[in-house]
């Protein structure tokens, strides 16, 4: 076995130059392409579980919330049912929003979804060698809670936090064009 001793979430406070942030965007490409066509959804895609060579390959490491989408043959259709996915998987930063409400239908988009954050980081980390003034090396949607995953304890371990904090972040910087009835929640 390979040992490799950089993770991207180390790569990514580098003043990394275009070049190099573009060959790991290619390659991250490459190895979620290749997931689905295995029909493997990994469920915790983040930058300490991205193995980077210094030829800028890539590894995608700890498979231990991986599922597979196939399902399972057998003999009646009656017999055949697709394992429901839980909603308790992804790191908070890179969960998507259908998981975060608590969907279990999900599937490869929402490995998609923490690709996008992912790549976000590296976009970041260009700005950042071209000493561009926006703030840079920060991941995108950083919530501190994301109830039923986080307790519903503040900071402070008493009170109730707001369970849909992670949401509203990612619907402050996406934008919201569709008005949700957060009592629904």
């Amino acid at each position: 076995m390979e040992y490799i001793p950089n993770t991207l979430a180390e790569i990514v406070t580098y003043n990394l130059n275009e070049q190099s942030a573009l060959t790991l965007v290619y390659n991250l490409l490459l190895c979620i392409k290749y997931l689905g066509s295995a029909n493997i959804l990994h469920r915790d895609l983040k930058p300490a579980n991205i193995l980077v060579t210094s030829e800028c390959t890539i590894k995608i490491c700890d498979f231990g919330l991986a599922r597979s989408l196939e399902v399972p043959k057998s003999k009646s259709k009656a017999d055949r049912k697709i394992r429901p996915m839980s909603p308790v998987a992804f790191t908070r930063f890179y969960r998507p929003p259908e998981v975060i409400l608590g969907r279990t239908d999900y599937g490869q988009s929402a490995d998609m979804w923490s690709l996008g954050c992912i790549i976000s980081e590296l976009v970041q980390s260009i700005l950042k060698q071209n000493n561009d003034v926006r703030k840079t090396g920060q991941v995108l949607f950083q919530g501190k809670h994301c109830f039923p995953q986080s307790p519903k304890l503040n900071d402070n371990g008493e009170g109730v936090v707001d369970s849909q904090e992670q949401l509203i972040k990612i619907l402050a910087i996406i934008g919201n064009d569709v008005v949700l009835d957060r009592s629904s929640f």
